[in-house]
């Protein structure tokens, strides 16, 4: 498994605190990760999207506006391609 995650955090991180000089234990962390709970407990990359939509209201005939949040999961990395999970 790749380590790209662990590599731009620290480069965002590197990036960050010298422009942070009154701050400390600046840390720099990607949000689209999930801690996921099935066969093996583990973080698997994921990214956040909302599909919006209109709909017609059956009792009135108005249009309504709906958003739905989803999260895709990847089963590669999205920086380098490279698997995330080995093959058992």
């Amino acid at each position: 498994m790749c380590n790209c995650r662990a590599d731009i955090e620290k480069r965002l991180t590197d990036h960050y605190a010298p422009k942070l000089p009154e701050s400390r234990d600046v840390e720099a962390k990607l949000m689209g990760y999930a801690l996921t709970l099935g066969k093996s407990l583990g973080i698997q990359a994921y990214m956040p999207a909302e599909i919006r939509h209109t709909v017609t209201v059956k009792k009135t005939g108005a249009d309504k506006r709906k958003t739905e949040k989803v999260n895709m999961y990847f089963s590669h990395c999205p920086f380098c391609g490279e698997k995330l999970k080995k093959d058992d």
